[in-house]
């Protein structure tokens, strides 16, 4: 639906793949409806991958991404392996997770 120069969708997905095509649709669809997708992404000014989820809950949630345009990814390790690939992968997760590096997280990285 048009009125004047203004287009209404029917919803947040239709708005999103429309009007912001360069914008990952998961993450336009969560900044519409006010959620997050707790998704990664780089965070290349803090050298970690930094998680969509709402700001200072733990776990390396870090709000939205600056950059509307980046990469998502499901964990930090695929984050980390895929744009920060000059770190070591357990280092980077552990500094994306906000945990330190300890014995369970490189078990459960080998695995």
């Amino acid at each position: 639906i048009s009125r004047g120069n203004i287009a209404f969708y029917d919803t947040a997905s239709d708005c999103c793949g429309f009007q912001f095509g360069s914008m990952d649709t998961e993450l336009c669809e969560a900044r519409a409806t006010g959620t997050h997708t707790n998704k990664y992404y780089a965070d290349y000014a803090n050298s970690k991958c930094s998680k969509d989820c709402k700001e200072g809950t733990g776990g390396g949630c870090s709000g939205y991404p600056e950059d509307l345009s980046t990469s998502l990814f499901d964990s930090a390790q695929l984050c980390c392996s895929n744009k920060l690939s000059w770190q070591d992968t357990v280092t980077c997760v552990a500094n994306s997770n906000d945990v330190g590096i300890g014995g369970g997280l490189r078990a459960k990285m080998r695995s």
